[in-house]
């Protein structure tokens, strides 16, 4: 499979729904770039953290870096390293929360429209240079470039920004989105560094490569087998991120009118900005502020598990729930179980020519062959939640009354196909008016490309068979499992969707996304539902947000437009030596950094 392939299946089939706007995860782009030189020196600090080494924080990850750059991120570690260098307008908060970060404050209009942000003027890039509107009207100028190809491009094809003076910046989106602070955490990029890039050399451009960021942490030197990152202050720069200097409850210059944002969910922009103790994790005692990172990378599972049990990490991330699990249960580690936004699903050919599918009854049937639980358990180790909605259930927006469960019961399946006019032959069920049994395909990734997607396609087939449907698994490669979604010439497709922090279904359901280059792959066309789904996405207040979602999600689990499988788990394996970071939802596995200024390490190593 081609490295474009990859970026095909990981645009259109693993995140298939980038959530228009709401979504600001880095995307793979289409070739895998240079492969560094052994050591490659960032100009700036030395690469030694100040302070011994017993007090640098280690981690292990999966894979090495190939462009360490917000928009043209391949690898997952990319995203860890970006996550750790650059910044965005703003962050991500406790329980579903989001916090001012190179912006001070913003504001919104009635309708949520018009979003307009005051960068702080303390705001510098690691080179000392000062972050200014320019850097976001650049930012966002490659996102909407023809030349840029990443897994964003989509995202802000309705956004357009301006630079009102030097620190302020308003968006104007096409749509209103309560869930557009989302977006605004992406990394920003430096205007005066890659003003004359072009847009389709950035990914290889030497900046990705050596990046100056905005963040928290300087990149001093990384090769294909470790990066060493230290503060921002250690390296004589002003610290940007750090909680101590976020805005106070009084709140900071902001915008004119002023309007400071509130740290609760669901994009609400009212009343005053919380204080930095409110914000912060909770506190940790005793232990040394971490002054240094470094990041290993790995080739594989095995040899990152055996640098653990070596005792050369004080952490590994992206390992299998096996592992995790095995390491976690030695003395002094313990398991951090992150919930994901990715949901994987079964999407069914909703289209008029369809006619067999589009009985909500037949539907519910469906899903009530499924033994989710087994998928869980078998499939993912483990290390996922069972999906009764699109939204996932550790969302604010999720409502547990609203999306009733459906849970396996083969004597309610036979009902509901029954119901929906189905018979029971001697060799399947048979669709109304057929004299042959309906023989059901479900098309899915292939093994090299998503094999997680295809176990669960296997499995359900074989829930499907042993109900008496006559289903076949069909693994395809990417351009073609892409063409057949695009085309609409299917009857179910096992897909992953990052539905994301701030939940956006209109993409994935509404009418008019059905056209070519839509989301809406099941071609369902709904008006009552394309209401629901602009109410549910329109600002407002909390209480008011989660009102529409939960009429919402009574629709999408009367009609079942989806068979929801499941959530993934995101599993982190710790030493007692690290103290501090706290479980919040995450919508790529970089977002565990959230909280990374206030983790210690354990006096005494």
């Amino acid at each position: 499979m081609t490295h474009r392939d990859r970026g095909i299946v990981a645009v259109l089939g693993v995140v298939l729904v980038a959530l228009a706007i709401a979504t600001a995860l880095p995307g793979p782009i289409a070739n895998p770039g240079p492969t560094p030189t052994p050591t490659t020196p960032i100009a700036g600090p030395s690469a030694t953290p100040s302070g011994p080494p017993d007090v640098v924080y280690r981690e292990g990850v999966i894979g090495r870096p190939s462009s360490i750059n917000p928009l043209t991120a391949r690898t997952q570690a990319d995203r860890d390293l970006v996550a750790l260098v650059f910044s965005g307008l703003v962050k991500l908060g406790p329980d579903g929360t989001y916090l001012p970060d190179l912006a001070s404050g913003w504001t919104v209009d009635p309708k949520g429209k018009s979003w307009t942000f005051a960068i702080r003027p303390d705001a510098q890039w690691q080179d000392g240079v000062p972050v200014t509107a320019d850097d976001v009207v650049f930012t966002v100028g490659v996102l909407k470039s023809p030349g840029y190809s990443g897994a964003l491009a989509a995202s802000w094809n309705e956004v357009n920004v301006v630079a009102v003076d030097p620190q302020t910046v308003t968006f104007t989106l096409t749509s209103p989105i309560g869930g557009f602070l989302q977006a605004a955490t992406i990394g920003l990029l430096p205007s005066h560094l890659l003003s004359e890039t072009p847009v389709e050399r950035l990914a290889d451009d030497p900046f990705s490569l050596q990046p100056v960021g905005s963040g928290p942490y300087v990149l001093t030197s990384w090769s294909t087998e470790a990066a060493t990152l230290v503060p921002v202050s250690a390296a004589n720069q002003p610290v940007v991120a750090d909680p101590s200097s976020e805005p106070s409850a009084s709140g900071p210059p902001s915008p004119t009118p002023t309007v400071a944002p509130t740290a609760t969910p669901g994009g609400s922009a009212s009343g005053a900005a919380p204080s930095p103790s409110a914000a912060a994790s909770p506190s940790v005692t005793g232990g040394v502020a971490l002054p240094g990172i470094q990041l290993s990378f790995y080739p594989d599972a095995a040899a990152l598990a055996a640098a653990f049990r070596a005792g050369d990490l004080d952490a590994a991330s992206g390992l299998p729930p096996e592992l995790a699990n095995q390491l976690a249960a030695g003395a002094g580690n313990r398991l951090l179980e992150y919930p994901r936004t990715t949901l994987t699903a079964i999407a069914l050919n909703l289209r008029p020519g369809n006619s067999e599918l589009r009985i909500p009854a037949l539907r519910h049937g469906l899903l009530a062959t499924i033994d989710r639980r087994t998928i869980i358990n078998d499939v993912y180790g483990g290390a996922a939640t069972r999906a009764d909605s699109p939204i996932p259930p550790s969302s604010w927006a999720f409502d547990p009354k609203a999306s009733r469960q459906v849970r396996l019961d083969l004597k309610r399946a036979a009902a509901d196909f029954k119901k929906a006019g189905w018979r029971k032959l001697t060799g399947g069920w048979a669709a109304p008016g057929a004299r042959k049994p309906f023989a059901m395909e479900i098309i899915t990734p292939d093994a090299d490309s998503n094999p997680r997607a295809l176990a669960v396609a296997e499995a359900v087939a074989a829930d499907w068979r042993a109900f008496g449907l006559q289903t076949t698994v069909s693994g395809l490669t990417p351009t073609e499992f892409v063409d057949r979604l695009s085309k609409g010439t299917f009857e179910a497709a096992a897909i992953d969707v990052n539905i994301g922090l701030d939940p956006d279904l209109y993409p994935l359901f509404a009418s008019t996304q059905v056209a070519s280059g839509g989301s809406n792959l099941t071609g369902i066309q709904d008006v009552a539902l394309d209401r629901d789904l602009i109410r549910a996405r329109a600002p407002g207040t909390l209480a008011a947000r989660k009102a529409a979602f939960s009429v919402l999600q009574a629709r999408l689990a009367d009609k079942q437009y989806v068979l929801p499988i499941a959530f993934s788990t995101e599993l982190v394996v710790l030493s007692d030596r690290v103290q501090g970071p706290t479980i919040r939802e995450l919508g790529d596995a970089s977002d565990r950094y959230w909280d990374v200024l206030t983790w210690r390490l354990a006096d005494g190593g």
